[in-house]
């Protein structure tokens, strides 16, 4: 398994923190960021969040506005 980028790893950690401080649970932000009209499951998050899977922009920009 490839490693990922100090960025993605920050990332990573920054989507957590900023899902927890806005109260979200992980299976409750992926129907927020549906209403933004982008697709995004709790899969998804999960592996962003652990550093499995990076971002993609569009991604960043639904869970920025989300969030």
């Amino acid at each position: 398994m490839p490693t990922l980028a100090p960025t993605s790893l920050a990332v990573s950690a920054a989507v957590a923190d900023h899902r927890e401080a806005a109260e979200h649970t992980v299976d409750e932000l992926p129907e927020t960021i549906q209403g933004l009209g982008h697709r995004m499951s709790s899969a998804d998050i999960r592996a962003v969040e652990a550093g499995v899977d990076s971002a993609t922009v569009d991604d960043l920009v639904a869970l920025a506005v989300a969030l």
